[in-house]
């Protein structure tokens, strides 16, 4: 899973001359003859450099057009050191651990090195798209008193990296919750997220981006309702993820028969389960007399022969009734 730009003027540079030629660094090296290296100026004060590989051959064109894009670039020229590590962050993203360590321990020597990764799609802008990206990028960065980084991926998904201290480790679904609550305020905007597990940095990062952005993927395909997903939330679809098609239409039609297609009894033995085999908290979620309840659970035993009251049979079957719904979304 690859990452696009995140700063745009990076992105216009390297695509007229291929982002491996370009470097942005906070002070110049002194011995370097680079000619084609150019000043970020706020307020006429230099705040970092831009070079290109000294290889390249600019005409009078190129060079005017660089310029010009570094004086309208609002981000870089606004906050040149967040840009920086905007840029460390997509390397560690995109390249092995080995190439970009170094690197990495001289920005954050002195820093908490827990992150947590937040995974989300924004819905389809029907006005400004870049408009919309900018203030959810904008929420997020304020949420947390600690630095995060906002980033795209690939497939219109987003990733929030939060650096996280030792308090904020215990309460982290809270925290998002939280923000969710705050982007749907400010912004009437109703996300769900998938949250990743705490890990330590330096580490091997493009390989869990590419993990947990594809578990996100999975709970969108499942229709999760939970608004902040987690790693335990998803284990059992990943169990039937793995299974064919054809043995899950197999195992179905053997265990459960007719009862397949009855969707109000699936529904109701999959609340059932989900509130741990409770009669009287799942029959006030699904808002019927418990007797009622009572009675669909008999009638599914009587037609099944599987006694859903046993713990074993009602993990069983809840793993057929998830099966059951990637054959419907397939």
């Amino acid at each position: 899973m690859s990452i696009p730009i995140e700063n745009s003027l990076y992105d216009q540079l390297g695509k007229l001359f291929g982002r491996e030629n370009i470097t942005l660094s906070e002070e110049k090296d002194k011995s370097s003859r680079n000619i084609n290296a150019f000043p970020i100026k706020k307020e006429n004060e230099i705040i970092g450099w831009l070079e290109l590989n000294d290889k390249l051959s600019l005409d009078d064109y190129h060079t005017k057009l660089i310029e010009l894009l570094i004086e309208k670039h609002e981000v870089l020229n606004t906050d040149f050191s967040n840009d920086t590590e905007q840029l460390m962050w997509r390397e560690a993203i995109e390249q092995d651990v080995a190439i970009w360590r170094d690197k990495w321990e001289a920005l954050h020597s002195s820093v908490e090195k827990t992150f947590v990764n937040v995974y989300f799609q924004l819905p389809y802008a029907k006005t400004d798209e870049n408009e919309l990206i900018s203030s959810v990028k904008e929420l997020l960065l304020a949420a947390t008193e600690n630095k995060s980084y906002f980033l795209q991926l690939e497939n219109g998904l987003y990733v929030w990296i939060i650096r996280l201290t030792s308090d904020e480790k215990k309460d982290m679904v809270k925290i998002v919750e939280e923000v969710l609550h705050t982007l749907t305020a400010e912004l009437l905007l109703e996300l769900k997220v998938f949250l990743g597990e705490l890990y330590e940095m330096p580490m091997q990062l493009k390989e869990i981006i590419k993990d947990e952005g594809e578990y996100y993927i999975l709970a969108q395909q499942y229709s999760l309702s939970r608004e902040v997903v987690t790693f335990n939330d998803i284990i059992p679809y990943l169990f039937v993820n793995s299974v064919r098609n054809d043995e899950i239409n197999h195992i179905t039609e053997k265990l459960l028969g007719t009862i397949k297609e009855d969707e109000e009894l699936l529904h109701t033995l999959k609340v059932y389960m989900k509130e741990n085999l409770n009669v009287s908290e799942a029959a006030k979620k699904l808002y019927i007399h418990r007797n009622s309840l009572q009675y669909r659970l008999d009638k599914f035993s009587e037609k099944t022969g599987i006694d859903i009251r046993d713990f074993e049979n009602a993990v069983n079957v809840y793993l057929l009734i998830l099966a059951l719904g990637k054959l419907n979304n397939n």
